[in-house]
């Protein structure tokens, strides 16, 4: 796990199917859901990127930028929520262009 910026983190798991995944989603927005502040509430919106070494597609500096993807999805949908990334939708927002572009129209979206 490391601070990308600001309130942006990323974590990345090794050996975990899709159902651990969401079990480990769903603990982290619990843990986060859980900080108690005055007049103050917490939530996160998460993106999920499916990556496997040597997919021959894109790489794991890639799969960070399309989890970055898939987490201002989740924010232009409603905040709290997940959006997840197989390789196939993965690909597909690869296709879609530069994602340095993606990302920053989706950041300008998000503001």
């Amino acid at each position: 796990m490391y601070r990308k910026s600001g309130d942006e983190f990323i974590f990345m798991t090794l050996g975990l199917d899709l159902n651990e995944t969401k079990k480990l989603v769903k603990r982290i927005q619990k843990a986060i859901r859980s900080v108690e502040l005055p007049d103050i509430k917490i939530d996160c919106s998460i993106g999920v990127a499916e990556y496997r070494h040597n997919n021959g597609f894109y790489d794991a500096e890639d799969a960070v930028n399309i989890a970055d993807v898939a987490m201002y999805v989740s924010k232009s949908t409603g905040r709290g929520r997940v959006t997840y990334f197989n390789e196939e939708q993965a690909r597909k927002v690869m296709a879609s262009g530069p994602l340095e572009k993606t990302l920053e129209l989706l950041e300008s979206r998000a503001r």
